[in-house]
């Protein structure tokens, strides 16, 4: 390890390495429940490390208008990802059979109905769950605990992106359930 000119790390490589200093707003003298009990679900402290960072999204309390600006967000665009599957296995079934009126003794316009509703609870079932009120405060946890474990080291990224929660029926990790949940494509809207 290297120290250069303007204070910066390097490794043996001379890459830039990781400064084993404490970001700013880091209190080394403080325990991880004294360090967690700064922050709210709203500005959480920044991870000291993966356990810290766990035990913190495992106590605070995410409060009803964050899971309500969830909910309003979530359901909403859920309902848009089935229709966008809905209507787009209409138009593929009306693309097979658009020189006919009747299949099989059943109209065409049934035919496309009935895969519309198929596709659409498919979708709603397997790819875009609902967010029950009961579970909306457990999947807000897990994805805000996922998201923000971004500073931690790679290693301790590992072990959040790992970290087993219960969540109504379903045992998933963080990851899995920030994508189940497509956490990404609605989180701006809840912690902006």
């Amino acid at each position: 390890m290297s120290i250069d000119v303007n204070g910066a790390l390097h490794d043996d490589t001379g890459r830039y390495a990781t400064n084993p200093h404490a970001a700013p707003g880091y209190d080394l003298t403080l325990s991880d429940d004294e360090y967690n009990a700064r922050g709210t679900a709203a500005f959480p402290p920044t991870p000291r490390s993966a356990e810290q960072h766990i035990a913190f999204w495992n106590t605070v309390e995410i409060p009803d208008r964050i899971c309500a600006k969830a909910r309003d967000t979530y359901v909403p665009w859920q309902v848009e990802q089935c229709r966008l599957r809905a209507d787009a296995a209409a138009i593929k079934v009306a693309r097979k059979y658009f020189d006919k009126r009747y299949v099989d003794g059943k109209s065409v316009d049934s035919i496309i109905r009935e895969e519309v509703e198929r596709v659409y609870d498919q979708a709603e079932r397997d790819e875009f769950p609902s967010m029950e009120r009961a579970l909306t405060r457990d999947v807000v946890r897990g994805c805000l605990m996922h998201y923000y474990s971004s500073t931690l080291p790679p290693a301790e990224q590992e072990i959040v992106k790992n970290y087993q929660m219960v969540v109504g029926p379903w045992q998933l990790t963080t990851e899995h359930l920030t994508r189940w949940f497509a956490f990404h494509a609605w989180c701006d809207e809840v912690i902006g």
